[in-house]
């Protein structure tokens, strides 16, 4: 069976291999003590309980907790690490200390050049690194300043304006 015709966009979506994909979870990892892997919005709807199905999990071991001289090594570190390796496209013994300048130098390269790679001219293989510097720039007033639409769409990577939030705040 055949389907209607490609569209012009479709085509050429299909041939760079750039399609937007819009993830509605959300996660947060924080010290590597506690994980939320969730759909909610922090809003009305979401919270209320009554309108949309919302769901989440959480991971916390008290027994691996974060002091001043050490770094917590369990569970929700090793989740963390094979969301890294998983995005990144490999395993780095840097990961082990995530709040250092070496470990977040590394991360913004690798999320650069894969930016570079997925918006090249040249189809490339991006090889399971799936994390991308979203090109955008918080000045130091707060103000988010976009880069101009993903490629191959007409959809803008900061959003649109809105008459109700302040312009350092996108939708």
């Amino acid at each position: 069976a055949t389907g209607p015709p490609p569209t012009v966009n479709g085509k050429i979506l299909d041939a760079s291999r750039r399609h937007v994909i819009y993830v509605h979870s959300k996660m947060l990892i924080i010290d590597d003590e506690y994980a939320i892997v969730g759909s909610a919005n922090i809003n009305e709807r979401s919270m209320a309980g009554i309108r949309d199905s919302e769901m989440a999990m959480g991971m916390y071991q008290p027994e691996y907790l974060a002091t001043k001289d050490k770094i917590p090594h369990g569970d929700v570190s090793c989740f963390r690490k094979a969301l890294w390796a998983e995005h990144m496209g490999e395993k780095k013994p840097l990961w082990n200390d995530p709040a250092s300048i070496e470990c977040a130098r590394l991360v913004y390269k690798t999320a650069k050049k894969n930016w570079e790679d997925y918006t090249g001219e040249e189809v490339v293989e991006m090889n399971h690194q799936h994390m991308l510097l979203y090109p955008y720039h918080i000045s130091s007033n707060g103000q988010v300043q976009g880069a101009g639409k993903f490629p191959d769409t007409e959809a803008y990577i900061q959003g649109c304006k809105s008459a109700m939030l302040p312009d350092n705040l996108t939708s």
